[in-house]
This record gives C-alpha cells, sequence and structure tokens, in this order.
C-alpha cells in the first residue's frame, strides 16, 4: 500500500473503497450520490502516479484534488530534477499528502458506509489502546 507509514491505520477502510470503485473509468453517479467516492478514486489515481510516476501523467490533477497551487506540489518537476539535480524526498511527499487524502478517505467512508463510520472507527481505537 502506498502511504503505509501514515496512512496504514486506515489500510482495511481504503481497501473496502477500493472495493467499490470500478476497474475503469468514474463511479456511477459522481456528481451527486457518489461524489466523496469519486474524489477518492481520482485522489488514488493520483497518489498511485506520484509515488509511481513522479507525477509525470497527473501532476495538475494532482494539485487541484489536493487543493495545492501548483508551485505547492511536493514533487519537484523533471525540469527541475535535470536542471538543479533535485532530489525527491518521498518522506516529505507522504507528510504532505497525508493529511488531506486522510480527509478524502474520511468523506468517501463516511458517505458509503454511513454516519456512524466515524463513531466505530473511535471506538476501535480505544478498545485496541485498552488491550495493549
Amino acid at each position: 500500500m502506498w502511504m503505509e507509514r501514515t496512512l496504514g491505520d486506515m489500510e482495511p477502510v481504503i481497501d473496502k473503497l477500493t472495493d467499490l470503485l470500478p476497474l475503469e473509468g468514474s463511479v456511477e453517479s459522481p456528481r451527486s450520490t457518489n461524489r466523496h467516492l469519486e474524489k477518492f478514486r481520482r485522489a488514488q489515481n493520483a497518489v498511485y502516479d506520484c509515488f509511481n510516476n513522479g507525477l509525470m501523467n497527473q501532476r495538475k490533477e494532482f494539485a487541484s484534488i489536493f487543493s495545492m497551487n501548483y508551485a505547492e506540489v511536493p514533487v519537484p518537476t523533471i525540469r527541475s530534477q535535470m536542471a538543479f539535480d533535485a532530489r525527491i524526498n518521498w518522506e516529505y511527499c507522504e507528510d504532505a499528502i497525508a493529511p488531506k487524502f486522510r480527509e478524502i478517505i474520511h468523506a468517501a467512508a463516511c458517505e458509503q458506509f454511513g454516519i456512524h463510520y466515524h463513531s466505530n472507527m473511535i471506538i476501535a481505537k480505544v478498545m485496541e489502546e485498552d488491550a495493549a
């Protein structure tokens, strides 16, 4: 899983949401009943492109999804990498993306699994801490 260091606790939720996604194209009713699931699908594709291709394919889409200016995107452009010998700091990228991606995951999960999703996550976390 991408971003395991920062979003490892969300893996079961991400897996359940991923099971709801079509193999190709957007989800059904992407502008109404499934708008948060569609944003999750787009964000997941952008995160994949970030860590797999260094945002060679979806840089503008990534900036749009994660509400960043083009210059704020945490991965330097290929031109910057070549001209300034810029190295990609993947931990910095993960730290920059994780809070917004967590919000997107949470919104999609609440939309798909209901209002009690958040309460159940809190209860499960408390129970894990008590068991430890």
